[in-house]
């Protein structure tokens, strides 16, 4: 008597692309404020403490605070014309 072997199939293929979510914080919006641009086919979160924090720093006349002005501007850029033509 021949043993047979046993042979799983194959599995599906993988999807090509499995979309992720991001949740950013200040620190990335104010280092990068085109970071949210950045996850292309993934999804962005931005918690409403991080918009919160942004308003408290757009007064600033430092770095952080153009940065926050940056972010602001951006993101109402998209909103206003979520396209992004």
């Amino acid at each position: 008597m021949q043993a047979q072997i046993y042979m799983p199939p194959k599995p599906a293929a993988a999807p090509r692309h499995v979309q992720k979510h991001y949740i950013l914080d200040t620190n990335v919006l104010i280092h990068d404020p085109g970071s949210p641009f950045q996850f292309k086919d993934n999804f962005v979160w931005i918690p409403v403490e991080v918009f919160e924090e942004l308003d408290r720093f757009k007064s600033e006349s430092s770095t952080r605070g153009a940065n926050a002005r940056e972010v602001h501007r951006r993101l109402s850029e998209r909103f206003m014309n979520p396209s992004g033509s």
